[in-house]
Order: C-alpha cells, then structure tokens, then sequence
C-alpha cells in the first residue's frame, strides 16, 4: 500500500505556527505561500485577495509582474466556479470550460496556474490560491487535494479573522473621532461662554481690583481651553504634515521646563539630559505630547507634583523619559489600555491626551509606553529613532 505523498500534520503545525504572528492580510498570505513552498513539489505559487462584490487582486506571485492589471473580477468565470467548487484544476480532461478559464489569465505571462484553491470561510470567498506545474512532472492527486483544503481553510478563517479585527479597529476610531468632536464642541462652547460673561460684567465692574483679578482668570481659562481645542484639532483632519527638523534635545527640553514652571506653580521639574543630542523630528507636534505629559502629571496630583524629564541617546535612536512622584497608574490599564480613546487614570479625565498623544508619535515613527517605577510614581517613556523624513532646515532648532 502506498504511503501518504505529504504529513499534512506537520504543514499544518508549520503554518500555524506561522500565523501566530500575522497581525494583518499581508502577512497571512505571506505565511501561506511559505508553508506552500515549503511543503508543494512547486515554487509558482498566486493567492488572490479580496471579495465577489469587490474583486480580487493579486497579492502574491510566481514572477515579478504589474500585480494591477492582475486582479480577478467579481464575475469572472474563475471567480463563479471557484464559488462553488472547492478547486478548478485546468488539467482535468473532464473540464469543459478549460479554454473559458484560460482565458481568464491573458494578463498573467507564462508558466500559468493549473490548479486553483478556493480560500472559504463562513460561506464567502475571501481570494483563491493559483499553483503551478509540478517540477517533478508529475499530476497532482488526491493527497495534494486534501493538503491543500486543510491549509486554504486554515488560511481563510486567518484572513477572515484579520479583516474583522481592521473592521472592528477601524469603526471604533471613527467612533472615537465622532465622540471627540462633542468633546471639541463642548470645550468651544465653554470658552465662549466665559469670554461673553467677562464681557458683559466689564463695563460695570472694571474699576475692581477683584474682578480684574477674576477676569484676568477667567480670560486665562479660556484661553486654555482653546489651545486644547487647537491642539485636539489635528486628531478631526484626514491628514497631518509634520515639519521635520534638526533639533537640540537639550535646549528643546530646556526651554519646555522653563515654560512651564513659570505656568504652572507647584509644578517642580528636574531635567537631566547631556548637551549635544541632535535629533531629526517635528518640535511642535513632540512639545504637544511632553506638555500633556506635563499637565497629566499636574493635573492628577492636584497641581503639586515632582517631574523628572531623562533623555539618553543610544546608536538608534534617543529616550525621553517623563517620570512624576502622583500616583501610580492602576495596574489595570497597563501596558497599554492606557493609551486607548476615552481611558483614563484621573478622575473626571477625558482620556483623550494619551490617545493622542500616541497618535502624534506614531506620525513621528516614535513610540510611547508607560509604567509605575518601583520608587512610586508613573513613568512614560518616549523613543525615537535617529532618522525620519527630509528635513526643512539643517540648523538644530530648540523649542516648539
């Protein structure tokens, strides 16, 4: 009796150790074509990707092609047939429609697919796998059918699977965004609000020194509220431009202390950082995120608190980390249902500022995590890398 031509076991173990770290359809198909190698008497391998009422298009191939002029409408006879049968293989001499389905292909150079491999999952096809000739000669049989329904099921409850999570991903930040224009709103509202009661009081009570002091307050506050309207901007337009620029950590972080004291009494900070760290980024969007590290840091500690602002640079890149003496951030949110939209760690907190502030170091390449050092506090830590974008001047620039 003749043994199996494959231990489908062991590929199917292959490819699912593959997958554990495919995060996204590229890097499912990625997986799949390997395991495909790995494990087929052939190295031509095609997967198309996408939907019936969509298309698909050619995401991996067997030559160095135009992948645009290779993609497989909705309709096409492939396409239907492949809907519903599990494999078309253009070899069977039983196969009626061959010369339909060739033609199909016109736009792919030779050596062509033979084989087609139905990628199914919950009654939908989610793109189909193309194989090449054998290059032992030989047909493929029923062990290579079986081997490869295991893997194409595997590989489309994968791409199901992925494509769910960008959905679910992608709906809760446009939620996110429409929940923030109430905030932005609401802030908006707030400050006019103000400025229209300073206004109406100002006639009749400028001579006292009180109101003065109150309005001199209340006119601060709305101010305040408005560069956060200004700065949470930037999170509502389909497109940011950073300014990359050549700038002198030191006096970037120099300057930034010096700011804020003086804005904020109560707020101690240390700075330890050398002279002479250059780094290319965007100073105002990176002083937007240390700023609202600065007020996190204020404002849970009720405008008392102790910061230490560290910077180190390594071959790769440069450290900034913000370490303050309030509280420590619950364990719960960490490592990162911190940085989600509307978590928050103070109480009455928006949990927009993190967020963010995430968003805005993404933009930069940086990253940002946060964790509570064993001598109290909380600590964030920023990291840079040493490149980025062109930037717009060679002359090292300090502040924001």
């Amino acid at each position: 009796m003749q043994g199996k031509k494959y231990e489908f076991r062991d590929a199917w173990l292959a490819f699912s150790a593959l997958l554990q770290d495919a995060n996204s359809e590229a890097l499912v198909l990625q997986a799949l074509r390997q395991v495909l190698v790995d494990t087929l008497y052939t190295r031509e391998i095609w997967i198309w990707s996408g939907s019936e009422t969509e298309g698909f298009g050619l995401v991996v191939s067997a030559s160095d092609i135009d992948r645009q002029t290779c993609r497989l409408g909705g309709n096409a006879p492939i396409v239907r047939y492949l809907c519903q049968h599990p494999r078309l293989d253009l070899t069977d001499p039983l196969q009626k429609e061959h010369e339909t389905f060739t033609a199909c292909l016109a736009f792919l150079p030779k050596p062509q697919p033979i084989l087609f491999v139905s990628l199914m999952a919950g009654g939908q096809l989610v793109g189909c796998i193309g194989i090449g000739r054998e290059y032992t000669g030989g047909r493929y049989g029923q062990d290579d059918f079986d081997l490869l329904t295991a893997l194409s099921s595997q590989a489309a409850s994968a791409l199901l699977a992925v494509r769910l999570t960008e959905v679910t991903a992608s709906l809760r930040e446009r939620r996110a965004l429409n929940n923030l224009s109430v905030f932005l709103l609401h802030d908006i509202k707030n400050a006019a609000s103000i400025l229209s009661l300073v206004h109406t009081n100002a006639q009749a009570h400028m001579d006292n020194p009180e109101f003065r002091k109150d309005m001199l307050i209340a006119i601060s506050d709305a101010l305040r509220r408005m560069d956060k309207v200004r700065n949470n901007l930037g999170l509502l337009r389909n497109r940011v431009e950073s300014i990359w620029q050549y700038v002198d950590i030191y006096l970037f972080l120099d300057e930034l202390q010096s700011r804020f004291v003086r804005r904020l009494p109560g707020l101690d900070i240390v700075l330890d950082c050398p002279r002479g760290i250059t780094l290319r980024t965007d100073p105002q969007q990176l002083g937007t995120v240390i700023e609202n590290l600065l007020l996190h840091a204020y404002e849970a500690s009720n405008g008392s608190c102790l910061v230490q602002i560290a910077a180190t640079q390594a071959n790769d890149g440069v450290t900034i980390s913000v370490v303050n003496d309030g509280p420590a951030i619950p364990e719960n949110l960490l490592p990162d249902q911190l940085f989600q939209p509307y978590v928050s760690d103070k109480p009455g907190g928006s949990g927009i500022g993190l967020w963010h502030g995430r968003l805005v170091l993404q933009r930069l390449n940086a990253t940002i995590m946060a964790d509570n050092p064993k001598t109290g506090g909380a600590r964030f830590v920023i990291r840079l890398p040493m490149t980025g974008s062109s930037p717009v001047s060679d002359t090292p620039v300090a502040g924001v």
